[in-house]
């Protein structure tokens, strides 16, 4: 992983995801999806689920896990997002999940963990 600004860093996680969750068999169906409570990085869909996933991405471990960003707190503004997201969109009776990608650099590898259902 070269060396980025925090947004190029983003964008190289949430492109490295979609192409994770591409590759077993999710369809990718928005990515950053703003609305009034905030964003969510991906939005994709597999099976007869929708999922509202979030990407955390480091160059290292050196300022702790990505892994404790996803609190509480954020998992109820996820849920927010989420739920205007459903109240905008048409989206049937999918199953609803929301999920997490971290991406981190240990001893020069990419490592990259999926977090399902954490909500």
């Amino acid at each position: 992983m070269p060396v980025f600004s925090n947004k190029e860093l983003g964008n190289f996680g949430e492109t490295q995801a979609c192409k994770y969750l591409e590759s077993i068999g999710y369809k990718v169906i928005q990515r950053n999806y703003r609305c009034m409570f905030g964003e969510i990085d991906i939005i994709a869909i597999k099976d007869r689920g929708i999922f509202f996933i979030e990407v955390k991405t480091r160059e290292s471990l050196r300022y702790g896990d990505p892994a404790e960003a996803i609190n509480n707190k954020k998992i109820k503004k996820l849920t927010k997002i989420a739920n205007n997201y459903l109240s905008e969109n048409n989206t049937g009776d999918l199953e609803i999940f929301i999920e997490a990608i971290l991406l981190f650099k240990d001893k020069g590898k990419i490592i990259l963990r999926h977090i399902k259902d954490i909500f």
